[in-house]
């Protein structure tokens, strides 16, 4: 350019800008000279997500108080801190948002302390307004007095829900009024995004155990309203996934319960299988006029149907009293290889006979997903054994009958690993343990 003034069209949505600047002629170029940074730009469509990778992206923000860019000490834990003691309109406050009338938004807000578990409080609260000030930030939609978690720096992140009465270009704000205990408060990030008025999730599915083919069998789906009106008139159904990907409905209920915005409800779904095998079965959820299809069904769970007239399980060896959790029996998730052995006494098992199938109940944790398969031998043998006085006194397994060798998946969520014994098992009730 050969002018002394620019202007650029191009800002793209609001953030924080400067320019580098150098003079050239035929002599040469001078020094590079860099302008004052400035806030400019177009207001930010919804959604949008705010955070703190740079330094210049925290200038697009108002700082009417006494917040400072950290980088944090690794990738992903920049943020803006504050640790003031006591403080009026310590106000941070973002670059420009457009909101419409009418519509409802959910604000995500993450925040980190340090100290929580030394007795250290805060006091903030989040609002939006119109306007850059502190008296602009008018709707408060949060307010925590004395926030105190109780792990060191702890992160959590707060999800708050807005109608809007006039559409206009907003601003989103959090003021950090109060800190005690030498701590430190930081935000880390915020996103908005739009509520819609129908919205209905699968979250997930319990009591997906062994079925039985053509026969009932029940199961709890687990589902979410996301919207912002009160669902209900919906339709909750179990499914098989055939080969092609396609839903085969195996059950389906509409007797279920009015949901309020941003609630959970559990509904019960009798449904019956139509093959005999290893299937995949998914929840669903039906309502009309439904805005977001991508969350209407739910992972799928891999489950055992069982032959039609096969007896339920009639033996149940622990109870309520003598229920424990260990993560790694009857096999660890977390080797390659595991084997391990557990004694059944005979007042536990309370029956003779053949025994024909057996099942662990387990709890999926954290596990979102369906793990495995995961290959499975099961030996089986009557003992005289008290207790296992160490790890290196297990039965040797030439001393015992191999009952199964097949497959297993693990579902997220509460269920049981069931398996139909190859070999029936000749149970002695008389030597008054059983080792598996």
């Amino acid at each position: 350019m050969t002018e002394t003034k620019f202007t650029d069209t191009n800002l793209g949505q609001q953030q924080c800008f400067y320019y580098t600047i150098q003079a050239s002629n035929s002599l040469g170029s001078g020094d590079i000279a860099e302008s004052e940074k400035f806030i400019a730009g177009s207001a930010y469509d919804i959604p949008v997500t705010f955070n703190f990778a740079d330094q210049l992206s925290s200038e697009a923000w108002t700082n009417l108080g006494e917040w400072a860019w950290s980088a944090g000490v690794q990738t992903g834990d920049e943020r803006m801190i504050t640790s003031t003691a006591q403080r009026e309109n310590n106000w941070l406050i973002s670059p420009d948002v457009k909101l419409e009338a009418g519509k409802t938004y959910k604000i995500r807000t993450t925040v980190k302390t340090d100290y929580g578990p030394n007795g250290a409080t805060s006091h903030f609260k989040i609002a939006i307004g119109k306007g850059k000030n502190a008296d602009a930030m008018t709707k408060v939609i949060r307010e925590e007095t004395d926030y105190s978690p109780n792990e060191y720096y702890y992160i959590e992140t707060f999800e708050d829900f807005v109608t809007i009465d006039e559409s206009g270009t907003y601003n989103y704000g959090i003021d950090v009024s109060s800190i005690t205990g030498g701590d430190a408060f930081s935000l880390m990030g915020v996103s908005i995004e739009n509520v819609n008025e129908v919205d209905m999730s699968v979250t997930g599915v319990d009591g997906l155990d062994e079925a039985v083919c053509n026969e009932n069998n029940t199961c709890k789906v687990q589902l979410y309203n996301n919207a912002s009106k009160t669902a209900e008139n919906y339709k909750v159904k179990i499914a098989r996934v055939d080969n092609d990907g396609n839903y085969v409905v195996l059950g389906e209920t509409t007797d279920v319960p009015a949901i309020e915005p941003f609630k959970s409800a559990e509904v019960t779904v009798t449904y019956v299988p139509d093959v005999e095998d290893q299937i995949d079965v998914v929840g669903m959820v039906e309502i009309d006029g439904d805005q977001n299809a991508s969350n209407n069904i739910s992972e799928p769970y891999s489950i055992l149907v069982l032959p039609e007239g096969m007896a339920p399980f009639n033996v149940t060896v622990t109870d309520e009293n003598t229920l424990g959790e260990y993560t790694r029996t009857p096999m660890s998730f977390v080797v390659n290889e595991s084997m391990s052995q557990s004694l059944y006494l005979a007042d536990e098992i309370g029956m003779e006979g053949k025994i024909q199938r057996m099942a662990f109940e387990y709890k999926g944790n954290d596990i979102t997903s369906v793990l495995g398969p995961v290959n499975v031998k099961i030996y089986m043998c009557n003992t005289d054994k008290d207790i296992y006085s160490s790890e290196t006194d297990d039965i040797p397994l030439e001393e015992m009958q191999q009952v199964y060798e097949g497959e297993v998946t693990i579902n997220p969520g509460t269920n049981i690993m069931s398996f139909i014994l190859s070999d029936e098992f000749e149970y002695d009730k008389t030597r008054q343990r059983t080792s598996v």
